[in-house]
């Protein structure tokens, strides 16, 4: 008994490979699996032995393995072949001595004269069930391996193929030259990476095969078309070598680009639940245009809003929306994770909804929030999440949405119960005459009342099973599938509670953080704006360290306030107001008091331009004023000696005289004309009234 071989398996010594027919205990039946006339040989367990001590026999691997596992349908015309060929040697492979060549030759005798086959064919079927393995499959015909399957076929100078039917021409036969010049052609042309972008963004080869074509042609006849008028090389032997040549990977990326091939088309080879261990592990996050436009209170169309929502990566679960009519941004984005983290009945509540814990259990912090490498998801400032939380930030390669998979297939979902219902809808991809809709005068929902309906949808959602799949062996069959279940399950068997925090602390340890310049002790500047801080005192004292900076939180919905980070050892946002005199920036968001404060100064500006030009020609005005009483000046008293020129000075009488004529044009015109006086009296009324303004306007010296 040979202890260490099995019957039927494959064995190499001598640089050959022997099969093991049969084991009778003093001996063993051999056959050799590689020569062509090789026949079956007897060996004792001795002279086996001898061969394993000096050679070493090998247990190798079985060559005709695939060959004879091969299946084939019920009723195979193959089945059938391989039947009749176990019929005509069935006399011989179940004789008692086959091995022995001279009753081995006996049985084929009566075989050939039952005329069963030729001695040949016996022959050839009998060394081919026992080299193959004795099992009915190794007479299975061999069909599949005829006409050289991936060789290339030659046939001298002759053309291959069915002979051309139409046309004078005679079309040429492919060599390797030829060859290389298609993939010349193909090579500048269709993957030369030129696309364009079709209404819907996806990109489109601008080349076709018969650009790459055409282009072929110009190469091989180089430049001179007169060579192509007797033999020209088929269109149909080009697109053979294109589909023989690349694969139908290399043909599809060079169709739609790498870009839109790697996030639409490649093949899959894992899931990014695979690898979770429960819910509350990853958040997928990510933002996309919501297909329904927004009114204001007064139901006048205001845009179409931007929709976050944050999916947990295991359960498909919902854990919070954002709607917004606002574009994608850091400040969404944070609104979005503390939202996810919040007890939903509180937020239901500011909603309007009044709702039980149990239709919307997800709360927590998770390990991780997963996005799409969007600036609003790889800025700087989330790094609070991972430093002050531990919950990681990670962001998917560019351009790779089936990373993401389940939170993109949730916008569908979510649009897919409610589209419906909702007036304003947009078809962006699509013209009007393609059925394609975009009627802003239709907006009609206020973002609470969407709000709302979004909330009530998320929650049937979340309750609905999602099939038989995508559970782990362990979840019990009982359960149903729905969202819910699996994140109450996996909570309870699989994670546990998720870590609880403060959302308000959440919320403000998110917020932009930036640096603000402090003036006259308690005063903060940023941004041109100055913020009051509290429980300072009040005097307004010279800082001479005016270079003083403190970092401060900002809120980008609201220029009203900023916020002191806490110190080492503080845990409290100090809350700054606006300064009064900046009270006309209260209530605006950052982006419109930026925008109103670059206004006021445009206006200033544009102002101090006309002012300037105004002083200067104002200025030039009293220049020639000044020049021109000058002027008099030197005229009138060039002839006076110095005692003549101060005669006047100090005459009180001279200067009311003077101040009389502006008096006059501050009176009110009914006191200016009291009446007119006749010519005799005029002398007397001067006299009298020059006493008259005596007696008013006396100095105290007089």
């Amino acid at each position: 008994m040979l202890d260490f071989m099995t019957r039927n398996h494959v064995y190499s010594w001598d640089g050959h490979k022997y099969r093991l027919l049969d084991d009778f205990g003093d001996f063993a039946i051999f056959i050799n699996i590689e020569k062509d006339d090789a026949l079956p040989f007897q060996l004792t367990v001795q002279q086996v032995e001898n061969i394993d001590d000096q050679h070493q026999i090998i247990n190798v691997e079985d060559p005709w393995r695939e060959s004879v596992n091969r299946s084939y349908e019920v009723g195979h015309d193959y089945h059938a072949i391989r039947d009749s060929n176990l019929a005509r040697i069935q006399g011989v492979i179940g004789g008692s001595k086959y091995w022995i060549k001279k009753q081995r030759a006996e049985l084929i005798k009566v075989l050939v004269s039952m005329k069963v086959g030729a001695k040949s064919t016996i022959y050839r079927y009998l060394r081919r069930y026992w080299q193959r393995g004795q099992t009915p499959n190794a007479l299975l015909p061999d069909y599949a391996n005829c006409g050289g399957k991936g060789k290339p076929k030659t046939r001298g100078e002759k053309r291959l193929g069915r002979p051309k039917e139409h046309g004078s021409y005679d079309s040429s036969q492919s060599t390797p030259e030829m060859e290389s010049v298609m993939e010349t052609a193909i090579k500048y042309t269709i993957f030369s990476g030129k696309y364009t972008v079709d209404k819907k963004g996806k990109p489109k080869n601008v080349f076709r095969l018969e650009d790459a074509y055409l282009d072929f042609l110009a190469r091989w006849c180089d430049g001179d078309v007169r060579k192509l008028e007797n033999e020209k090389p088929s269109s149909d032997l080009f697109k053979a070598f294109f589909y023989h040549k690349f694969s139908p990977e290399a043909r599809a990326k060079a169709k739609v680009g790498d870009k839109y091939f790697n996030a639409n088309l490649r093949k899959l080879n894992s899931d990014v639940s695979a690898n979770l261990v429960g819910p509350g592990y990853s958040y997928e996050i990510d933002a996309t245009p919501f297909d329904a436009g927004l009114a204001d209170e007064e139901r006048f169309p205001l845009g179409r809003p931007t929709l976050y929502e944050v999916i947990d990566s295991d359960t498909s679960s919902c854990v919070g929306f954002l709607l917004t009519l606002t574009p994608p941004s850091y400040f969404n984005a944070m609104n979005a994770m503390t939202v996810a983290i919040r007890d939903k009945v509180e937020l239901c509540r500011e909603f309007g909804l009044e709702i039980e814990p149990s239709d919307w259990s997800m709360q927590g912090l998770p390990k991780a929030f997963f996005g799409d490498l969007g600036s609003d998801l790889r800025s700087k400032k989330i790094t609070s999440v991972t430093v002050e939380h531990g919950s990681a930030m990670i962001n998917s390669g560019a351009s790779q949405p089936e990373k993401r998979g389940k939170g993109e297939r949730s916008f569908g979902r979510v649009y897919a119960e409610i589209s419906h219902l909702l007036p304003g809808l947009i078809s962006q991809y699509l013209p009007k005459k393609h059925g394609g809709k975009y009627k802003p005068e239709d907006y009609t929902m206020l973002l609470d009342e969407l709000n709302r309906i979004i909330a009530r949808t998320v929650m049937v959602l979340n309750s609905k099973p999602m099939g038989v799949g995508k559970v782990d062996a362990d979840y019990p069959t009982k359960l149903d599938t729905s969202p819910n279940s699996k994140w109450n399950w996996g909570i309870a068997h699989r994670t546990g509670p998720l870590h609880s925090i403060d959302p308000e602390y959440f919320w403000y340890s998110l917020l932009e953080r930036d640096q603000a310049s402090v003036s006259r002790g308690y005063i903060l500047t940023y941004k041109h704006l100055q913020f009051e801080i509290p429980d300072t005192p009040g005097l307004r004292e010279r800082v001479y360290n005016n270079r003083q900076k403190m970092e401060v939180a900002i809120d980008q919905s609201d220029a009203s306030a900023i916020y002191l980070v806490p110190k080492n050892g503080e845990t409290k946002y100090i809350k700054c107001l606006l300064y009064v005199h900046y009270r006309r920036f209260e209530g605006l968001t950052w982006r419109d008091a930026e925008l109103r404060y670059k206004e006021i100064q445009d206006t200033n500006n544009d102002a101090m331009h006309h002012h300037t030009l105004y002083a200067l020609e104002q200025q030039l005005k009293n220049k020639e004023e000044v020049r021109a009483a000058i002027e008099d000046k030197k005229s009138k008293s060039a002839n006076r000696t110095m005692s003549e020129e101060l005669s006047k000075l100090g005459d009180k009488a001279a200067q009311r005289d003077e101040s009389k004529a502006i008096y006059g044009a501050v009176k009110p015109e009914s006191a200016r004309n009291e009446r007119n006086p006749s010519n005799n009296d005029s002398q007397t009324s001067v006299v009298m009234a020059n006493t008259r303004l005596n007696k008013i306007f006396m100095d105290d010296e007089d």
